[in-house]
């Protein structure tokens, strides 16, 4: 009788009990969904950053015709991976490749990358909002917002790296400066969570309801930053706007592509008199043609370029003395006068502010020469240099300016790629393509290096406990 019990007990401990074989089932069963998972997304993550279609014409990979990108590179992948072609051969109804589930996880994917650029805007503290606008195919008017900081990461290879971040696109029902301020307001402070004190510029284009000196958005928001490289370009256009100029431009212009006559003879074009009119035009050669195209456009940019210096005026006179030539041989009576004018401006400083940049000289010149081993001076071998020393406790408000001034924007061009990445995504083909899809795919394109740190086992958890099924615990994943 013991020697029986002994070999009952023995075979019962080998089998295991009831739940332990339940344990090792579910075990087994999370990570079968848990590989599956990666596969999906990390798929849906490429084909989103390579611009491409996800969806074909058919929805089932078993019936024959085009199934899209997405489902043919699935069914690829399903060839090398025995856990994927077990179940998409599986008789469950449970696939997760419908388009809702792809779209689920599409969605999934551009909130945590989203989630991950305000995380790093908020470590950056300053900021600045860049805007454009543009009318899509489908004739919506689309807003692009960007986000301008400074990233540091002493650990890094690159520690200073400055990010122009894409947020979204928005569709606009009203062009007016109240209305895109309103909504400008509500997006960056309200929904993101973003501090307006630590908005230290804003970047927009030329049109006048962005920034109108009196009534444009630029007005509203009361502060528009932008480039000093303007200056050089506007005493360059001012000497180009001279007969001299455009005679020699003619005289080179001929050398240079070895031409016989300037311009080819072309029949005069006269304007047709209205009647009663006694004047009559005498029409203009294509040389005459050229001169005036020529003096036109001058004009033109000169008058554009005009108006954009007057905006930053206030901005040179506040960051002029930061030039290495000027930094280096400052006098104490001039960086008192600067120093006043940062605090006035900027209420982040403080009285220390004067101490700190004269310490910052001190350390970063030694009798003419710099102490770091980059020969070439500028505002980002500045903070670099404080970075690389972790001088940020010892002069904390030189660092300060160093971010706040990297931060301030040189243009709107960032935004204007994005204006070309909707045209891609958003095409005829795909004309109907509904704002938040569209966000999604374009949030994953645009910003693909960050979508790339993203880490895949907790986007997965995030999908998983937000879109649970029947039968399925999320929290074992």
């Amino acid at each position: 009788m013991h020697l029986r019990s002994s070999i009952a007990t023995f075979n019962f401990k080998k089998l295991k009990d009831i739940k332990s074989s339940l344990s090792n089932q579910i075990d087994n069963e999370v990570k079968k969904w848990k590989e599956i998972l990666t596969i999906l997304f990390d798929t849906v993550r490429t084909l989103c950053a390579s611009g491409l279609p996800l969806r074909g014409h058919r929805e089932n990979i078993g019936i024959p015709g085009n199934h899209g990108i997405y489902l043919n590179i699935i069914d690829l992948i399903s060839r090398h991976n025995s856990t994927l072609i077990s179940h998409l051969n599986s008789n469950s109804k449970i696939k997760y490749l419908s388009k809702t589930i792809t779209n689920e996880v599409l969605e999934t994917l551009a909130l945590e990358t989203k989630s991950l650029i305000i995380k790093q805007c908020k470590k950056a503290k300053f900021f600045t909002l860049l805007a454009d606008s543009t009318t899509d195919v489908a004739h919506l008017e689309q807003m692009a917002i960007l986000l301008r900081y400074v990233q540091i990461d002493p650990e890094c290879e690159q520690s200073i790296v400055i990010k122009e971040s894409f947020i979204g696109f928005y569709s606009m029902n009203k062009g007016d400066a109240e209305s895109i301020c309103n909504f400008m307001i509500k997006t960056i402070f309200e929904d993101i969570g973003l501090n307006k004190s630590f908005m230290v510029g804003q970047g927009f284009d030329g049109a006048n309801v962005m920034s109108g000196k009196h009534g444009g958005l630029q007005a509203k928001l009361n502060e528009f930053l932008a480039s000093k490289t303007m200056e050089c370009a506007l005493k360059k256009l001012k000497l180009m706007r001279s007969e001299k100029y455009y005679t020699d431009l003619i005289i080179r212009a001929k050398e240079n592509w070895e031409l016989d006559n300037e311009f080819p003879e072309t029949r005069i074009r006269r304007v047709k008199s209205m009647a009663g009119e006694v004047a009559r035009d005498i029409g203009h050669s294509a040389r005459e043609k050229h001169r005036l195209g020529y003096f036109q456009a001058c004009d033109n940019m000169i008058n554009e370029l005009e108006i954009r210096t007057t905006n930053f005026t206030s901005l040179h006179k506040l960051f002029d003395f930061l030039q290495p030539s000027k930094l280096k041989d400052i006098t104490n009576d001039e960086l008192d006068i600067h120093t006043r004018n940062l605090i006035s401006k900027y209420k982040c400083f403080s009285t220390d502010l004067k101490l700190d940049i004269r310490t910052f000289i001190d350390c970063y010149f030694v009798d003419g020469v710099q102490c770091h081993e980059n020969n070439e001076h500028s505002v980002y071998t500045y903070l670099k240099f404080i970075t690389d020393l972790k001088l940020e406790d010892s002069i904390k408000e030189m660092q300060l300016l160093c971010r706040i001034f990297l931060t301030l924007p040189i243009s709107t061009a960032s935004a204007e790629r994005s204006m070309s990445s909707l045209k891609k995504i958003k095409d005829y083909r795909r004309s109907t393509l509904s704002e938040d899809r569209l966000n999604d795919y374009a949030m994953l394109y645009i910003e693909r290096d960050t979508a790339e740190l993203i880490d895949l086992q907790s986007t997965i958890k995030i999908f998983s406990e937000k879109k649970a099924r029947k039968g399925y615990k999320s929290e074992l994943l």
